[in-house]
């Protein structure tokens, strides 16, 4: 994690000062756009759709529209797992600042002025394994710029407006449900949209099936709504006169199905609506089931049941009720049935489902996952789930996004306290408690207000701070304490040193990033005064995705230790510095003893380093397989002198060939030793 440690605005950053935080400036009206580019005529077609495939890249145009004059840059985050930036190519007047894997950052000196609203043509290549069958879009999440005028007054421009890329996609149906219950007396509804076929084509619908008499149905442009008074089956085609898909909706008539909360003592086989009970540790308990009123009785049904969290309770029997007989338990599910149809009594009791509870006494919910029924008549049928029972839910408070909170740098954040399971009717009043204070910063504040019966918090600038919330119905009084935390610029998730020969190799890991422009590294031979070894090493803006660094030291001072920090920097130009790590430089002139190896960073994306230690003279080979014992690349085969050694696997294949995430395996020998090193690589 970084401190904070001032404010420095570097001419030498200007050009990557266009992220800072997002306000409403010159470009806050702005919009991007893209289209697939095939021509290179730097126009925005409208060209949205297309195919990609393995090995095929897809070029790809972005248009900047409503921007205010000349700009300085820009960084663009697409949203996408399917496709990973290759290379960026921006318009006349810009230069490209850098890539990762969905982002392309742009600058220009000392401005640029786009022409046709034209900002740059990014090449992005399609994931190994993707088939020509995969489904999927491609958009823009982030869009940031900044104007020559304003060059650290950063918009978050937005991407609502922007029509998503779609890829491989094929003309279908997508149905709201391909089962819709229908109670009796009531209707079921099912909605089904024609996708993917052309924007300008004009689609018809043909509905068949059995039973229609008891189904209407209504055309909106490309939705189709159908609702049934009955059980019947449509099947649905939808077509532009080019192309024809189809799908098959059913609809069965609704039984109503009810748990009930017995108890052991008090087993009466009459629905007494009881759906909140409490248990102990090792208890048995008792929930009655109930089918609902059967026309024509019950032959049988499959229940599955659910109990969440698993490890609060579970199954142990099931007695059914007089007629029916328990043909078999398999998990969570109960099988009864019948030779000849029962007519159950008091609103369908079916049995008594039994249950042990676990060690522990916690809050849980038993739950009905599906309910099938062989009528009287023969006809197979679903019964609508019954509402749960919940077991030791006292009233509690329901806090979201969590109890514990990251403010966006500079930003604010809403929490929401709501009171649950309270007793109906019942006045909940809340007191909030500051536990520890937001200091004297003015841009700093925590406050809250009350509004239909929930709480919301509000917590803005440079927060570090805990709150704890109460509330009461005059009868239970409940509680939650809630931490506020402002968002690091950086979350290092390793950050290492390692002598490698003559040089000194620095590896580092970012787990997120915040308007990050790059990283400096300062060298200290006493550990309080530090020098910049680096040049600026381009950051990724903001992401949350695992980031690898790393830079070589070549120019070693004569000492036997030295220091090393990561100097951060802001797109806004502000400083953030790491803690100090140590490297024994001596190690470098003392001949190891043993042999040794090791992998850092481990995981990675996109490479990984393998050091090992040669105690003396010996052949070396490093051969990398993948997780079924195939052999993925060979890095190493010579013959070395004793010594410390490292090579870098950028994760190919002997093609050249990107792998994709998993476990990978090193296999490192030297002379009469091996050693083996699993490695994973998260994309």
């Amino acid at each position: 994690m970084f401190l904070k440690k001032g404010l420095l605005f570097f001419t030498a950053l200007a050009l990557l000062a266009f992220v800072g935080q997002a306000s409403a400036g010159p470009n806050a009206n702005a919009v991007v756009g893209v289209d697939i580019d095939a021509s290179d005529n730097k126009m925005n077609d409208g060209n949205i759709s297309g195919t990609a495939v393995a090995g095929t890249d897809v070029v790809v145009e972005i248009f900047i529209t409503g921007s205010s004059g000349p700009l300085v840059g820009g960084v663009v985050t697409f949203d996408t797992d399917k496709l990973t930036v290759k290379s960026a190519t921006p318009a006349t007047g810009f230069f490209a600042l850098g890539t990762t894997a969905n982002t392309v950052s742009f600058g220009a000196v000392p401005s640029g002025t786009l022409t046709n609203d034209y900002f740059g043509t990014v090449t992005l290549s399609p994931v190994e394994g993707l088939m020509m069958s995969t489904e999927f879009t491609v958009g823009v999440s982030i869009m940031n710029l900044a104007s020559a005028a304003e060059p650290t007054n950063t918009d978050n421009i937005t991407t609502a407006m922007m029509a998503p890329l779609s890829f491989n996609a094929v003309p279908r149906l997508d149905a709201s449900a391909t089962t819709v219950p229908v109670p009796p007396g009531g209707t079921g509804t099912a909605t089904l949209t024609a996708v993917n076929f052309p924007a300008d084509a004009t689609i018809t619908f043909d509905v068949q099936g059995m039973m229609m008499d008891n189904v209407m149905h209504a055309q909106d442009g490309a939705t189709l709504t159908l609702t049934a008074s009955g059980p019947a089956t449509a099947t649905v085609t939808a077509s532009d006169g080019m192309t024809s898909v189809e799908a098959t909706i059913e609809f069965v008539e609704m039984r109503i199905p009810a748990l009930d909360a017995a108890g052991m003592d008090m087993m009466n086989m009459m629905d007494d609506g009881m759906l909140s009970a409490s248990a102990g540790a090792n208890e048995e308990i008792a929930i009655e089931v109930f089918a609902g009123d059967l026309d024509g009785g019950l032959g049988g049904a499959s229940i599955v049941f659910a109990v969440d969290p698993a490890s609060a309770a579970m199954i142990t029997g099931f007695d059914p009720a007089e007629g029916m007989t328990l043909l078999g338990m398999s998990g969570n599910q109960i099988d009864v049935g019948s030779e000849e149809a029962v007519m159950l009594s008091n609103g369908g009791f079916l049995g008594t489902l039994k249950l042990m509870t676990g060690a522990e006494v916690v809050p849980f919910t038993v739950s009905v996952e599906s309910f099938r029924a062989v009528l009287g008549s023969g006809e197979e049928t679903i019964l609508m789930n019954p509402a749960p029972v919940l077991y030791n839910h006292s009233p509690d408070l329901e806090v979201s996004p969590g109890l514990i909170v990251t403010i966006p740098r500079g930003d604010a954040v809403d929490v929401t306290v709501t009171p649950i399971r309270f007793p109906e009717g019942a006045t909940v009043a809340f007191t909030v408690e500051q536990l520890s204070g937001v200091g004297d910063d003015p841009q700093s504040t925590i406050e809250w207000s009350e509004a239909n019966g929930v709480l919301t918090i509000t917590a803005a600038g440079y927060v570090s701070t805990v709150v704890k919330v109460t509330a009461t119905d005059g009868t239970t009084t409940v509680e939650v304490t809630i931490q506020f935390t402002e968002q690091v610029p950086i979350e290092l998730s390793s950050f290492v040193g390692s002598v490698v020969e003559d040089r000194v190799l620095i590896n580092w890991t970012t787990a997120s990033q915040t308007n990050n422009a790059g990283f400096r590294v300062l060298r200290s031979t006493d550990g309080e005064t530090y020098e910049v070894v680096s040049e600026l090493i381009a950051g990724a803006g903001t992401t949350d995705q695992l980031m690898d660094y790393m830079f070589e030291d070549t120019s070693l001072p004569a000492a036997e230790i030295v220091y090393y920090v990561l100097e951060q920097v802001d797109l806004d130009g502000t400083i953030n510095r790491s803690n100090p790590i140590e490297v024994l430089l001596g190690a470098r002139f003392i001949l190891p003893t043993e042999f040794a190896s090791a992998v850092y960073p481990n995981p990675f994306n996109p490479r990984t380093t393998i050091s090992y230690d040669l105690p003396s003279d010996a052949d070396v080979s490093i051969i990398i397989y993948d997780a079924i014992g195939q052999e993925i690349r060979r890095l190493v085969s010579q013959h070395y002198t004793a010594g410390r050694y490292s090579v870098q696997w950028d994760a190919k294949d002997f093609m050249g060939r990107s792998v994709g995430s998993g476990v990978y395996i090193a296999k490192i020998k030297a002379g009469p030793n091996t050693a083996i090193q699993k490695m994973l690589l998260l994309k």
